[in-house]
């Protein structure tokens, strides 16, 4: 798992979750357009996503910060869509969306800090070009 996590976090947020939502689309169009109206982004979920950043220390000045926020909303929109198919209600939707927006954000720090993880698997320090102290030695 731990080898592979890179891959499945890329995988989550690149090509599963649209495939996913893609199908349930064509099948299921009404419904996934009532969930939108009856479970706004608004109402169900900027609450618990501002606590989830704040708790994991993710503002607005970090590097990831928009990385991030595309995974919220790729989370957001792949649990209406899941919801849809599965008829889930009220309690059910936002419980799932909490819990998806908290995988989808630890994917996100996953897929941006992958040169991170390239170095650690392979015994190799990360020196970065616009660090100050490499920067007269270049």
């Amino acid at each position: 798992m731990r080898r592979n996590k890179y891959k499945i976090c890329y995988r989550t947020l690149n090509i599963y979750s649209f495939s996913a939502m893609e199908r349930v689309r064509k099948t299921n169009k009404a419904d996934v357009d009532r969930y939108y109206s009856d479970y706004s982004f608004e109402t169900c979920a900027q609450k618990h996503i501002d606590f989830v950043l704040k708790s994991k220390k993710i503002f607005e000045d970090k590097p990831y910060y928009t990385d991030c926020q595309s995974a919220i909303s790729l989370a957001y929109m792949y649990c209406i869509h899941r919801c849809a198919y599965m008829e889930y209600i009220n309690e059910h939707v936002i419980n799932y969306i909490r819990k998806m927006v908290r995988i989808y954000i630890d994917c996100a720090l996953v897929v941006y800090y992958e040169f991170r993880n390239i170095c650690n698997q392979n015994n190799l320090k990360e020196i970065y070009i616009d660090n100050e102290v490499w920067n007269d030695k270049l």
